[in-house]
């Protein structure tokens, strides 16, 4: 057993009493409602945040559209991509802090949460800084009738919106906030974040590590709660973009809130069911290991897990025989043992979902 020992940090970090990131600081939420956050391996409450309202998005809002017409408009393109590098920097610093908290809260094993989550995340705000500097338009003669010699010129001119919302799920919440965060920055749009409430640690810190980057205040703002703080965030008439990661049905209800508050722009990327073919030359031996990393990595919570099976009949017996030792094989444990191959799933509304479908099941299915 190689357990990881929690970071005294993050141990002061999960103590504190959470309330939301406004204007460069955190502030104490409106309303008392706290939400619980619980370690899925252990089912014990390592902390709490807030529940945000109309009127904790309302002061999110105002001070992402201040920023916007202010501090952040003035900021040039090569600055915007010098601060979300040096925020990169901070997440590398800070990293292994991240990964913990990540962790902690959602059974993310802990070595997936440090080289893929936390570094990929790094990556990922590198590259976004690299595009500061190279959004324009494009020129062009359109061919017009000429009246009296005249000619004509046409150009695009790429211009922030303003105010974005990043509405992020729980699977993997530090690295698709960065998606929505640093896309959004080096544009020169402002954001405000509405992590899910089973995962919103790792998002706040690094909001505060955006202040030692130099990031202006209000240019990022985190706001914490569940579907009721998203849809007052939808809502607001400040508010010219929406982005969404997570479930169709909840995705389908935020693009006609998006649509019916003032045609606000949306872009939802929605769950799917992936399928995976093995043909009849298919090397067994060969591919077990990536099959068993792309289907149960992070214990299966992944957008592009496959979840359908096509096999071809003469390689059924042994896929299935050789699936099944392999998975008996495996170290299920906590997730902040770092010899765990697979940890508990990431909270108690996904696992009675989980039991749900099991319970639905065939008694004709086969069980590995």
């Amino acid at each position: 057993m190689s357990q990881v020992q929690v970071l005294p940090a993050v141990t002061a970090f999960l103590q504190r009493d959470h309330g939301h990131f406004i204007n460069g600081k955190m502030i104490q939420a409106d309303g008392p409602t706290k939400i619980d956050i619980v370690n899925p391996a252990t089912e014990a409450v390592i902390s709490q945040i807030s529940l945000g309202n109309h009127i904790d998005v309302d002061k999110a809002v105002i001070s992402a559209h201040q920023a916007f017409k202010t501090s952040w408009a003035v900021t040039t393109p090569y600055e915007r991509g010098q601060k979300l590098l040096k925020l990169a920097d901070l997440m590398e610093k800070y990293g292994e802090e991240l990964a913990q908290l990540e962790s902690l809260s959602t059974g993310k094993l802990i070595n997936l949460a440090r080289h893929l989550e936390v570094q990929q995340s790094v990556i990922f705000m590198r590259y976004f800084a690299g595009w500061a500097t190279k959004i324009m338009g494009k020129t062009m003669q359109p061919s017009l009738p000429s009246m009296q010699g005249e000619m004509y010129t046409a150009f695009t001119l790429r211009q922030p919106v303003g105010v974005v919302a990043g509405i992020v799920p729980w699977n993997f919440s530090l690295m698709i906030g960065v998606w929505k965060l640093a896309s959004a920055l080096c544009t020169g749009c402002t954001i405000v974040l509405k992590p899910s409430e089973f995962a919103s640690l790792s998002l706040l810190r690094l909001a505060e590590l955006s202040v030692e980057a130099g990031i202006p205040e209000g240019v990022i703002n985190v706001v914490t709660g569940d579907g009721t703080t998203g849809q007052c965030l939808i809502e607001s008439p400040l508010v010219k973009k929406v982005s969404f990661i997570g479930s169709v049905p909840t995705g389908i209800a935020i693009g006609k809130l998006a649509m019916s508050s003032d045609l606000t722009r949306v872009s939802l990327e929605l769950g799917g069911k992936n399928a995976l073919a093995i043909f009849e030359d298919t090397n067994i031996d060969e591919i077990l290991p990536r099959l068993l990393m792309a289907t149960f990595v992070h214990q299966g919570q992944v957008c592009a897990a496959p979840e359908k099976f096509f096999v071809h009949a003469s390689k059924y017996e042994e896929l299935v025989t050789k699936l099944a030792g392999a998975l008996q094989g495996m170290n299920i444990g906590a997730a902040m043992d770092e010899s765990s191959a697979f940890g508990p799933l990431s909270n108690l509304p996904h696992f009675n979902k989980v039991k749900i479908i099991w319970s639905r099941s065939s008694s004709a299915i086969r069980l590995l």
